[in-house]
C-alpha cells in the first residue's frame, strides 16, 4: 500500500513540530546526501549547498514568520530515500513541501545560468526532462526497490490530490522566481514543470527549486560561498513569505466556532442543492450546514491541531469525498 509506505517514515519530524503548534508547516528537503553527492564542480557539491540553504532557510523563515513551523527532511549528510522524503511531509500532514536542488548543463560552461522552479508535470521541453532525469538518478542509489507494489486506489487518490494541489504549487513557484528575478545574479529562468519522483508522492503543494548552475562559474560561486547561500536562502524566504501572506481564508460553519477550543475543521463539499435533501450525507455523523453566497457549505470535526485535521481530511478524500480539505474557524487563523 502507498501511504502505509509513506507515513511510516515521520516520527522525528512530528516531533519537530509539537502538539500545541496550530500554524503553517512548511518541510525543506534538502537534495541528495550521504552517498549521492547530486552535481558538483571543484569547489563544492549539490549535497552540501542543499543542507546550508536548508538550514537558513529554515532559520529565516522561523524569524520572519514564528507561527510558522519548518521541518528539515535530512540534518546532516545523510542518504535519505526520494519517496521517503515525501513521505515525511505527508505524515505530519504539512502545507507546504520545497525540495532544494542545484543545476547542472553539459556543455559550455557559460551557457546556463540562474534559478528555477519547477512543480510536478509533464515534460514540457526536452531540457526540463533532462533536468527531471538528473534529479531523479538518486534512484540508483536506493537499496531493496519494489516494484509493481503500488495499490491502484491510492495512487489514483494520490494523484487527485496533486490535480487539486497544483495551481496553489504553481502559485508557490512563481512566489519564490518572483524574489529570484531581483535578488539572484544570475536571474530567474521562472516557473516549470517536470516529473520529479520526489514531487510525485507528495500530497500537498510542492515544488522542486533549482537554486541556480554548479556548472556555470558565477552561480558556482555564489553557491558554493556561505554569504551566497545566505542570500538564496533569503530569496525563498521573501517568496514564501508573499506567498503565506497572501494565502486565502475560508470560513468553516458558524456552528463551529469557537468550541472546546478548536480552531480548524474539514469541508467536505460545497453545493447548491439542499445536503439535508441529498442521500449522500444520510449515516454521516457531525455533519454542520453553513448558507453561503447561494452555496450549501458541509463541514465536519473540530481541531486544535492542524495535522490531525489534515491526516482526517485525506481520510474523507479516500472515503470518497474528493472535495475534502482544511479550513480554519473564524477569528483563529
Amino acid at each position: 500500500m502507498v501511504f502505509a509506505a509513506l507515513w511510516g517514515a515521520a516520527a522525528a519530524a512530528c516531533a519537530q513540530i509539537g502538539p500545541d503548534h496550530s500554524g503553517p508547516v512548511i518541510v525543506i528537503d534538502p537534495g541528495h546526501g550521504g552517498r549521492d553527492p547530486g552535481a558538483g564542480n571543484a569547489q563544492c557539491f549539490e549535497k552540501e549547498v542543499c543542507l546550508e540553504v536548508a538550514r537558513l532557510l529554515r532559520d529565516q523563515l522561523n524569524s520572519r514568520m514564528p507561527e510558522v513551523r519548518v521541518v528539515l527532511t535530512r540534518e546532516s549528510d545523510v542518504f535519505v530515500p526520494l519517496k521517503q522524503r515525501a513521505a515525511q511531509a505527508n505524515e505530519i500532514g504539512a502545507d507546504w513541501f520545497i525540495s532544494l536542488h542545484c543545476n547542472a548543463q553539459a556543455g559550455h560552461p557559460r551557457a546556463v545560468r540562474g534559478s528555477e522552479s519547477y512543480v510536478m508535470g509533464l515534460h514540457k521541453t526536452k531540457e526540463n526532462l533532462e533536468v527531471a532525469r538528473r534529479e531523479n538518478l538518486s534512484l540508483l542509489y536506493e537499496e531493496g526497490q519494489e516494484a509493481g507494489s503500488d495499490d491502484a486506489l491510492e495512487r489514483i487518490l494520490l494523484h487527485h490530490l496533486q490535480d487539486r494541489n497544483l495551481q496553489r504549487s504553481i502559485e508557490c513557484a512563481n512566489a519564490i522566481e518572483r524574489a529570484f528575478s531581483t535578488n539572484h545574479p544570475g536571474g530567474s529562468r521562472g516557473p516549470r514543470q517536470a516529473g520529479f519522483v520526489v514531487l510525485h508522492q507528495a500530497a500537498m503543494p510542492a515544488v522542486l527549486v533549482e537554486m541556480g548552475y554548479l556548472t556555470h562559474p558565477d552561480d558556482a560561486a555564489l553557491l558554493c560561498s556561505t554569504e551566497g547561500r545566505r542570500n538564496v536562502a533569503t530569496s525563498i524566504a521573501e517568496g514564501l513569505g508573499a506567498l503565506l501572506a497572501n494565502a486565502p481564508v475560508k470560513a468553516c460553519a458558524s456552528q463551529t466556532e469557537g468550541s472546546d477550543g478548536a480552531m480548524y475543521c474539514i469541508q467536505l463539499a460545497a453545493t447548491r442543492n439542499d445536503p439535508g435533501a441529498d442521500p449522500r450525507w444520510r449515516g454521516v455523523e457531525g455533519l454542520q450546514i453553513a448558507r453561503e453566497d447561494q452555496l450549501y457549505r458541509v463541514f465536519v470535526g473540530s481541531y486544535t491541531d492542524p495535522g490531525q485535521a489534515r491526516r482526517d481530511a485525506f481520510m474523507w478524500v479516500k472515503r470518497g469525498f474528493s472535495d475534502a480539505f482544511v479550513v480554519p474557524i473564524p477569528g483563529t487563523d
